[in-house]
């Protein structure tokens, strides 16, 4: 029971949708590229946002809100150009994901990146309210990606809530020259100072939990 699935290599752009109240994702992108304005995503049981295998996905707009949505606002993995601009993310709340044989993991983030160095990552003028888990997490799997341009981010949280991590396969990344541009703000600030453990991280959606090409 998903919002909307683009797979197959799709081309998709919208503008002023709303995805509301699904069972599943709000939004489904495997593979393909796509843009988005406007989009609203609120009380999902999945990320409003599941990108995966994408070269290129953008998301814009001033209108543009994802709140109280379980695991995460927005999931992107292992996708190579992504830009998230003008956007407010609230209100992710925690959720258990199966991995692997036997294995789960807990998030609940309002931007959940994990990608690799070839990859592009540009995030201007985001704001993470009161997410579960952490507001933005940026896992690199193998290295920092080619291009990383964050401006104008905000993180606000209560509680244990995390602001913004960044990690790799070594572990965490400290503060420095990747979160310059990052205002972390509540509990975010002692909390991320804290933290001493890399953070659980997706995988991709598999392929039995995808329509077939076809459709």
């Amino acid at each position: 029971a998903y919002g909307i699935v683009f797979s197959g290599g799709a081309a998709s752009t919208t503008e002023g949708v709303i995805l509301c109240e699904n069972e599943g994702y709000g939004m489904l992108q495997n593979g393909g590229i796509a843009a988005h304005v406007d989009l609203v995503g609120t009380s999902n049981r999945e990320p409003a946002v599941w990108v995966q295998q994408s070269s290129d996905f953008a998301l814009s707009g001033t209108g543009t809100m994802l709140s109280d949505n379980a695991l995460a606002g927005i999931v992107v993995v292992d996708s190579t150009n992504v830009r998230v601009s003008d956007a407010q993310i609230s209100a992710s709340s925690l959720a258990t994901r199966i991995v692997d044989v036997g294995g789960s993991v807990r998030v609940g983030d309002g931007l959940h990146l994990v990608v690799d160095d070839a990859a592009a990552v540009r995030l201007t003028n985001v704001t993470l309210l009161d997410n579960s888990r952490a507001g933005l997490l940026l896992d690199f799997v193998s290295g920092s990606p080619a291009a990383m341009d964050l401006s104008s981010v905000t993180v606000d949280g209560t509680g244990d809530a995390l602001g913004a991590i960044a990690q790799d396969a070594a572990g965490l990344i400290p503060s420095g020259a990747w979160d310059t541009n990052i205002t972390r703000r509540g509990a975010t600030v002692a909390n991320d100072a804290a933290l001493a453990a890399r953070l659980d991280v997706v995988g991709i959606v598999g392929p039995m939990f995808l329509p077939p090409a076809a459709m």
